[in-house]
């Protein structure tokens, strides 16, 4: 696929005359809410499908993450910045993600070829941190949601948790939710501690019992990512205008790493 054609694709898909930005610098691809920059990574090997989900992504971001909410939150939550726009990220990407495939279903393909690449590809090194239990309850949430894991490597407690992403309609009600699972943040995790829920080890539910787990499978059979937000550790205004930018397949800092980042 060339540049042009990847271009044209995202404009079309947004409705708007989008900027694009190819940059080998770039880690993975991102969407700037307030410029409307769409920047795409240019990595080795990637395929068609691997650019039309990252564009899909960031373009479901384009149409269905406010600014103005996004911009509030981070706002408001002042030095815990970093970390509430992981979680409120996590939400997000699992509803605008729902919203990009069935709007335009004939995506799934390119979702389910786009997320065994990144599996192959980028996320060996997250997945292996995984394995060594130094992974928190929502980056497994996020890896299940982006297909990088199984049903069968989750808790019970984190199926609940993915459900619960997948039913948000609005922006409103992730951010009610994410607010929701940061209050229930065990403390370890909170301060950016191991994670040591013994989810590395493959705890997970039997198959059949959650008809939104079946969804997400499904899409994850046909057919990706997240809206993290640049700027962590600055101070309140300059949060407000960095994490304006929304970033899609290969980014997945995790709960301790957004801590790290600039909360205290």
């Amino acid at each position: 696929m060339t540049t042009h054609s990847t271009d044209v694709f995202a404009r079309l898909l947004a409705a708007e005359n989008l900027v694009v930005v190819h940059d080998a610098s770039a880690e993975t691809a991102s969407f700037d809410l307030d410029s409307r920059v769409l920047t795409l990574p240019v990595w080795d090997t990637m395929s068609g499908h691997v650019y039309d989900m990252l564009v899909s992504h960031e373009v479901s971001h384009a149409l269905n993450t406010p600014l103005e909410g996004w911009k509030k939150e981070l706002e408001a939550a002042g030095a815990n910045a970093s970390l509430v726009q992981h979680y409120i990220n996590v939400v997000e990407d699992v509803r605008i993600e729902r919203m990009i495939q069935a709007k335009f279903p004939g995506l799934r393909p390119d979702y389910k070829a786009g997320r065994q690449w990144m599996k192959d590809n980028i996320m060996g090194d997250v997945l292996k941190d995984v394995a060594n239990g130094k992974a928190h309850s929502i980056d497994h949430v996020n890896l299940f949601a982006k297909g990088m894991l199984d049903a069968t490597d989750l808790t019970a407690d984190e199926i609940t948790m993915y459900d619960r992403c997948y039913a948000c309609e609005t922006f409103d009600e992730v951010v009610t939710l994410a607010k929701e699972f940061l209050a229930e943040l065990p403390e370890k995790e909170e301060n950016g501690g191991d994670a040591s829920d013994g989810n590395a080890e493959g705890e997970g539910q039997e198959g059949g019992e959650s008809a939104a787990r079946d969804e997400q499978s499904e899409g994850n059979a046909e057919g990706d990512d997240g809206a993290n937000a640049d700027g962590e550790g600055q101070d309140q205004s300059e949060n407000a205008q960095a994490n304006s930018e929304a970033k899609g397949d290969g980014s997945m800092e995790s709960a301790g790493d957004a801590k790290d980042d600039g909360s205290p």
